[in-house]
């Protein structure tokens, strides 16, 4: 065998050995297009509801109570976790609620009013100012808050204070405070009592 045919020979099983080793990449390229697939099929499936438009049917008649019963809820990638347990409670129209744990979700100018982690971000000045908005707002509104920074909840109707998707504590700021359960732990933590008395004078 010549220098040249040994040669062509080792360059041959060369490519064939590099060959067989992208079978593995090959068939993850083939899975993540079949799931990227899957996702783009949920992304360009048409909604039912445009959201664009602008007129439609008001229902100036449209009752706001709000009531949850027996809501159980976990997240389909673990659903080993529960979010949600057992969950009820009823809000009547014109209350607020502030859930103190995890939703979503805000509409505007609505008859009610669905606030997740609205004031999160902001800092302690432009969250008053958020805040008295808010409350003025809420006056007609059916109002649903779910937060984890205390300030924004404390002047609600009734809060209502989940651990492990369970309901443990139920009230207004101030039962729960002469409570000293969880609620008033939580108080002291984010330390809610200074933000009371500076705004008192």
């Amino acid at each position: 065998m010549s220098s040249n045919e040994a040669n062509e020979t080792l360059d041959m099983n060369y490519g064939i050995l590099s060959l067989g080793q992208t079978n593995p990449f090959i068939q993850a390229l083939y899975e993540a297009r079949v799931a990227a697939y899957v996702i783009w099929q949920i992304i360009d499936e048409p909604s039912k509801i445009n959201t664009n438009l602008d007129k439609g049917l008001i229902k100036d008649d449209l009752i706001c109570d709000i009531q949850f019963s027996n809501v159980d809820f976990s997240y389909p990638s673990r659903s080993d976790v529960p979010i949600l347990t057992n969950l009820s409670f009823n809000i009547k129209h014109g209350q607020s609620v502030a859930l103190v744990a995890i939703a979503r979700a805000l509409l505007r100018d609505p008859k009610i009013l669905l606030l997740d982690e609205a004031t999160s971000a902001l800092d302690d000045e432009s969250e008053k100012i958020v805040q008295k908005a808010l409350e003025r707002t809420s006056q007609n509104t059916t109002t649903l808050i779910i937060a984890h920074r205390l300030s924004t909840v404390r002047r609600a109707d009734k809060i209502i204070v989940m651990q492990q998707g369970e309901i443990v504590e139920e009230g207004d700021h101030e039962s729960l405070i002469k409570a000293q359960g969880l609620y008033f732990y939580f108080v002291k933590q984010q330390n809610i009592r200074q933000i009371e008395e500076e705004e008192e004078e």
